[in-house]
């Protein structure tokens, strides 16, 4: 790839600064591409694009992560956090570089008078609806079933498709990034005063559960793509472990339309589905049969229950400073003045 060439191969082990250079680069070319050839599905072509640039970029730093589980003689905390600080970290200083850049288009996009609505549809349309990042007043309940759906999401794809997550963490960076950029724009156009000035406004009131949000789905994609990669080198345990993921995704499936079918209440519900997932989980442990690779899984098992930790901890954040900060309140209202067309 003629763009990767512009980086050390290195620069995943030594120098982890190109990360935030990478993502605006690699968001640049696609966002500029999409408008240009794409028109009004330009949003969700350009994320795809972003992915597709990163995706190998990720595979030897996983592959990395990996082997530094294998080595591992025991479980602790202090070996899971050692193992995978350099993938969060990548992980992490990608989604800022990805937020700010498509944050920057909106603003860039504005001022030259090109059309945010029809550039970033995708994205926009996204806060109208659920899940992702909706930047709805919601109680909590309603903020942890939409985005348990979507940790849940990165999590199943990730197993199946190697790195496939990163499109979902490139989705949910870009979509915040458009949402709140387009959200101070629109309200200062009604109120009146810097629409920058109102983005950082917004930025720092959302910025802690925010934060927790995207941490926790860029631990599950880590997880499930550091258990994907053993599977796949282990040949052996693919039918048997692809089997045993089919019935459980199944089976949470079935559980789900089974709660809502006869109305059982979100703050059942969703624990269930929780309690389910991490049930089949350590059912799946179970197909691994030599030592250093049901390590390795339960390494990323161990990963997962943290990124659902963390995301039950930024749905909580979401639901108290939405429901409580006047000021946003104010802003999203004003900014919903501004129809989006389907």
């Amino acid at each position: 790839m003629v763009l990767e060439k512009l980086f050390p191969k290195n620069w995943t082990e030594h120098k982890l600064r190109y990360t935030l250079l990478i993502g605006i680069i690699y968001s640049s070319v696609s966002i500029l591409i999409s408008v240009l050839l794409f028109g009004k599905n330009s949003g969700l072509i350009s994320v795809v694009l972003t992915s597709l640039l990163i995706f190998p970029l990720l595979e030897r730093l996983l592959k990395k992560e990996e082997s530094q589980e294998e080595r591992e003689r025991s479980f602790s905390l202090w070996h899971l956090f050692r193992d995978n600080k350099e993938a969060v970290v990548t992980y992490f200083m990608l989604f800022v570089s990805i937020f700010f850049t498509y944050a920057s288009y909106v603003f860039i996009f504005h001022l030259l008078g090109i059309n945010i609505l029809s550039s970033f549809h995708g994205q926009l349309l996204l806060d109208f609806s659920k899940g992702g990042a909706t930047f709805m007043f919601q109680d909590f309940w309603t903020i942890l079933g939409n985005n348990w759906w979507v940790l849940l999401t990165i999590f199943i794809v990730s197993l199946f498709v190697k790195d496939g997550g990163i499109f979902f963490v490139t989705w949910n960076a870009s979509s915040w990034g458009v949402i709140l950029s387009y959200r101070a724009i629109t309200s200062a156009e009604y109120i009146g005063g810097s629409s920058l000035k109102l983005f950082f406004i917004i930025l720092g009131l959302t910025a802690p559960f925010l934060i927790l949000e995207a941490l926790a789905y860029i631990l599950a994609a880590i997880s499930a793509s550091i258990i994907s990669n053993d599977v796949v080198k282990k040949s052996s345990y693919v039918h048997k472990f692809v089997l045993f993921s089919i019935i459980g995704v199944g089976i949470s499936l079935v559980l789900h339309f089974l709660l809502r079918f006869f109305g059982i209440v979100s703050w059942l519900a969703i624990p269930l589905q929780m309690l389910v997932i991490v049930i089949i989980l350590i059912l799946l442990s179970k197909t691994f049969q030599q030592k250093k690779y049901r390590e390795v899984f339960m390494y990323n098992f161990y990963l997962f229950i943290f990124a659902v930790l963390i995301f039950i901890a930024g749905a909580l954040l979401e639901a108290l400073i939405t429901n409580n900060v006047d000021i946003l309140t104010k802003i999203y209202s004003t900014s919903m003045l501004f129809t989006l067309p389907v």
